[in-house]
């Protein structure tokens, strides 16, 4: 007796459910230790320092961070608007991405084997199971955790998601004939590219699968894809015709520290470091130390070309027997395309670029147990998987806790690379946000002894020395108050340090000295230098200073307060109520600038405006002190 197809239909159906379910259960237990992890690495540049990002309708702010990465930007930038600076809400965001991402993988699989090709496959019975276990395995490798919980990394996970999206979209619609399917997979596409830039093999992807599983010849693969591969420039176009002008710039994201010969060389040795990873994920790292090679007759290179060029061999083998391993693999390579070949990136390896090449491992994975098995109980196949995904859970959930914080993850860097220098400065950069002053000037000290023309080294350790030099309580030397404007003592007492270690303060000075030396153009040197001037009481100084870095950076609002508080200090009310406009213009949000001019107008004697200052500053949550209200009160009622 035939079995009921309609029961066959809801069995699948159940299945898909359960599959789901354990699927985003799963995720969210791996990652469960990661909801209050702090911002790590460039969040600080890209997240916690970018005004651009405090409102999510100035797109054209936002556009400017990163043109070619816009999307990315702009979900951190609704981040922001509905959770500030709480790391909650942006990690809930990306492990809901990652979440997403998985039930891609799965649904991948499943289409293809959806396709006439696959549906004659010796595994096609096995389809759900093997769908299940690449979406699982997928969401539970270790690897992925530097795209999950390192949140500035959710432009590898984000375009991820929109890459398989496109895929699953355009498979799905070419199985079924929908029109509507096709349109959405290639808004998917134009979506990706501007999430980040190794979408740029999105289109080619595409042709791949059209040329593995679809095989309708090439002039129906050409017009499906045609309509992608138009729009593959964009990319390029984006990054080398638009600039970013508020965050960083092109030339510094794609510094040259090799030749694309030499960098071409040492991924060959990176791609085997990767294929490790992939297989045995231990010792990971957030920041390796790889060496360069120069050469391709290098041992290591050599080495690793041989294993490259035997994975390629058996993708041709496998391409008749086994279209969707000779797919995956060829998906591994093509993800991996833009960041491991000739193009120089300053980072030669970073574990978050495997995270789209992951989709292809795990289908190879999992695919290939259950052929090994595939005469025996399937049962045993699942078993096998489950133990090894079990492993790789544990793992995944282990390594998380090393994310915890910034001195929990650098620490872990600095035991594993001992003699690279950037570990030890942002292990330094950890210990000032904590509050440990000598371990972090030791720190910088040892990155700036393996390295002498570290200019963030010497800034970071000019941090540590400036911010001991307030907070210690022995040596204090204080400003008299004769010094600055009158009243601007009390006014400013809670916002600016009167009192300071003049040895630390000179170090500090000398070592923000030393980094401009190295980079004359390093503008947050010229700022923290600006600031350990006016401290010292150097107001001259600090207004040079202040005035050097306006020339770097004009729209940083953050200089012109500083310039302005100077002025102030000064007695220059005129000039330092410009100044605080100025930053409002550039950053209408900012409540403490709103306060500040207020305290100005007041010493200027304009009390109408100081109070209407006041008010847009409590508006915005600035808590005004009950000090200057009273005599702002006074003020107006006497000059009434």
């Amino acid at each position: 007796m035939s079995p009921d197809p309609k029961r066959l239909f809801f069995r699948q159906i159940d299945f898909g459910i359960f599959a789901k379910l354990v699927l985003l259960c799963w995720g969210i237990i791996i990652y469960s230790n990661t909801f209050r992890s702090s911002f790590q690495f460039d969040d600080n540049l890209f997240i916690i320092d970018n005004l651009s990002l405090r409102n999510p309708t100035d797109l054209l702010a936002i556009w400017n961070c990163w043109p070619s990465r816009f999307i990315t930007f702009f979900s951190f930038s609704l981040n922001y608007a509905f959770h500030g600076l709480d790391v909650f809400g942006y990690h809930l965001f990306n492990l809901a991405i990652h979440l997403s991402a998985g039930m891609l993988v799965w649904w991948l699989v499943m289409l293809t084997f959806s396709t006439p090709v696959m549906k004659i496959d010796a595994l096609y019975s096995k389809r759900s199971l093997i769908a299940f276990f690449a979406g699982l395995l997928f969401l539970s490798h270790p690897a992925q955790t530097e795209a999950v919980t390192y949140i500035y990394q959710r432009s590898a996970s984000l375009v991820a998601f929109f890459y398989l999206l496109c895929l699953c979209l355009y498979v799905k619609s070419r199985l079924q004939g929908k029109n509507i399917l096709y349109v959405l997979s290639w808004l998917a596409c134009l979506a990706a590219m501007f999430t980040k830039e190794n979408s740029v093999t999105l289109p080619l992807a595409l042709v791949l699968y059209e040329a593995c599983f679809l095989r309708q010849g090439w002039y129906t693969g050409l017009k499906f894809t045609l309509p992608f591969l138009i729009i593959l420039p964009l990319v390029p176009l984006t990054v080398f015709l638009f600039r970013p002008i508020t965050v960083v710039t092109i030339d510094q994201v794609m510094a040259r520290p090799v030749t694309a010969l030499s960098y071409f060389f040492t991924q060959l040795r990176v791609m085997v470091t990767y294929i490790r990873l992939l297989l045995i994920p231990f010792n990971q790292n957030i920041d390796y130390d790889y060496p360069i090679y120069k050469s391709l007759l290098a041992a290591p290179v050599l080495a690793g070309l041989s294993v490259l060029s035997l994975i390629v061999i058996a993708a041709v083998r496998l391409l008749r027997r086994h279209r969707i391993v000779t797919f995956s693999i060829c998906w591994c390579f093509l993800t991996l395309l833009l960041e491991s070949s000739f193009l120089p990136i300053t980072d030669v390896i970073f574990e978050h670029r495997l995270y789209l090449p992951m989709a292809g491992y795990s289908i190879i994975i999992v695919y290939s147990v259950f052929y090994f098995f595939r005469s025996r109980a399937a049962g045993l196949a699942a078993a096998v998987l489950l133990a090894v995904i079990t492993c790789y859970s544990i793992v995944t959930y282990n390594r998380n806790f090393v994310w915890r914080d910034q001195v929990t993850l650098w620490a872990d860097a600095v035991n594993k690379a001992p003699e690279k220098a950037r570990p030890h400065n942002h292990l330094g950069f950890a210990y000032t946000n904590f509050g440990d002053y000598d371990a972090a000037i030791s720190e910088c000290s040892r990155a700036i002894g393996l390295n002498r023309n570290y200019a963030s080294a010497y800034y970071n350790r000019g941090n540590a020395y400036f911010f001991k030099s307030i907070n210690n309580k022995t040596g204090f030397n204080c400003r008299r108050k004769d010094e600055l404007a009158p009243d601007f003592v009390e006014l400013y007492s809670l916002r600016v340090p009167f009192c300071f270690n003049a040895d630390d303060l000179g170090h500090a000075l000398s070592d923000y000295s030393q980094a401009l030396k190295i980079n004359p153009k390093y503008t947050k040197a010229y700022i923290n230098r600006g600031v350990a001037y006016f401290i010292a009481g150097n107001f001259p100084q600090a207004i040079s200073d202040y005035n050097l870095a306006l020339s770097l950076n004009p729209r940083l609002s953050d200089i012109y307060t500083n310039r302005a508080l100077t002025y102030a200090a000064m007695g220059n009310f005129p000039q330092a109520i410009s100044d605080y406009t100025q930053a409002i213009k550039i950053y209408p949000r900012g409540a403490a600038a709103y306060y500040d001019r207020a305290i100005a107008y007041y010493l200027a004697a304009e009390f109408v405006n100081a109070e209407e200052d006041l008010s847009t500053a409590e508006k915005l949550g600035f808590k005004a002190e009950a000090g200057f209200l009273e005599r702002l009160g006074r003020a107006k009622a006497n000059f009434h």
